[in-house]
């Protein structure tokens, strides 16, 4: 019993049984392990403590999810990890019975529907363009090219290719699993095309004359020169701050009250792509193309039989696309609310 109680104490331990489970399994069986070794060490190891796993009740498990009420996918998480780590303790035989058997998992996420309006998107890409390297040109393509944060950020100039206007995601990096190929409307390539001068070094005086090199390797956006650039949450903090400049810049020169973007995040400029698609008159089945979603247009026995990969029209809604947020930047030149597609549907 001795021998037992001092095993408790020490092995199995909340606060060392944690560090056990994400070496032993959270590092092999679940690619973003740190989010798991995150959640533990800050939410549930100051809770729990070193309470050992037996005597973990529910109500213990409840006060740790609890301190995330106003977080629902962190606490959602933070239940699926759990429940992991407390499953993996019963095969080990290192608990009879998982604490957390019959709980359910905390409410899911309500779907967010927020959608940017022309003129939040033009702040957004106004303000984005005062913040240099690498957050500049990383949310402006967020905005013209409608992909997942991740993807972007990730992005290697060897998966660009200048001449064809084509970025070629491989399976490995996209978050479905599922190679993609997106086509870059000319104000992306304008984006890429100025990051490739400003990395060469060339003036702006040169940059007309000379015609534009993109790398063939390394990282688009990096600060290290090894690992795609993160730190977005300060990112996304010194955009919101330009926002709130570039939206005071033009009150005063209008001489009117700042309206600026509130409530935002960036995910959502992916939603305000799709639902331009819709006003532009984009196919359903073309926007689920660019966005790369496996959904019930694409899945199943459709997926099987139906191989269009809708490249010709892929480019011809992201050209349009990238025609409306330049022209959202020059309200003046708008004829009504969207730029309908020249001559031709996205259909």
């Amino acid at each position: 019993h001795d021998r037992e109680r001092r095993r408790q104490a020490v092995d199995l331990a909340f606060s060392t049984y944690a560090k056990l489970f994400v070496d032993g399994h959270l590092k092999t069986a679940w690619k973003d392990w740190e989010i798991g070794d995150r959640l533990l060490t800050a939410e549930a190891v100051p809770v729990l403590k070193a309470k050992a796993l037996p005597a973990i009740k529910r109500s213990d498990i409840a006060a740790v999810l609890d301190r995330m009420n106003d977080r629902p996918a962190a606490a959602r998480l933070a239940h699926a990890t759990l429940r992991k780590l407390f499953k993996w303790a019963v095969g080990r035989g290192d608990l009879e019975r998982s604490p957390m058997d019959g709980m359910k998992a905390p409410a899911g996420v309500a779907a967010r529907d927020r959608v940017l309006s022309d003129h939040e998107l033009a702040l957004v890409w106004r303000g984005a363009g005062t913040l240099g390297y690498p957050f500049a040109p990383l949310f402006q393509l967020l905005i013209v090219t409608g992909q997942r944060r991740e993807e972007v950020s990730g992005l290697a100039w060897g998966e660009l290719d200048r001449a064809s206007a084509t970025w070629s995601l491989p399976a490995n990096r996209a978050k479905n699993g599922q190679a993609h190929i997106v086509p870059l409307s000319p104000v992306a390539m304008e984006v890429l095309d100025n990051l490739a001068k400003s990395l060469a070094g060339c003036a702006d005086e040169d940059a007309a004359a000379e015609p534009v090199e993109w790398p063939r390797k390394g990282l688009v956006f990096t600060t290290t020169g090894k690992t795609p650039v993160s730190g977005y949450s300060k990112g996304k903090t010194r955009l919101d701050a330009a926002i709130v400049a570039v939206a005071a810049e033009d009150a005063a020169a209008a001489g009117a009250s700042p309206e600026g973007v509130a409530g935002w995040r960036v995910h959502d400029l992916r939603r305000t792509m799709a639902t331009g698609f819709q006003r532009l008159g984009v196919r359903f089945e073309v926007t689920e193309a660019v966005l790369n979603h496996v959904s019930g247009a694409k899945s199943g026995v459709a997926g099987v039989y139906q191989r269009h990969d809708w490249k010709e029209e892929k480019r011809t809604a992201l050209e349009a696309w990238g025609r409306h947020v330049a022209s959202s930047l020059n309200p003046a030149a708008v004829t009504g609310n969207v730029i309908e597609l020249e001559g031709r549907r996205a259909a």
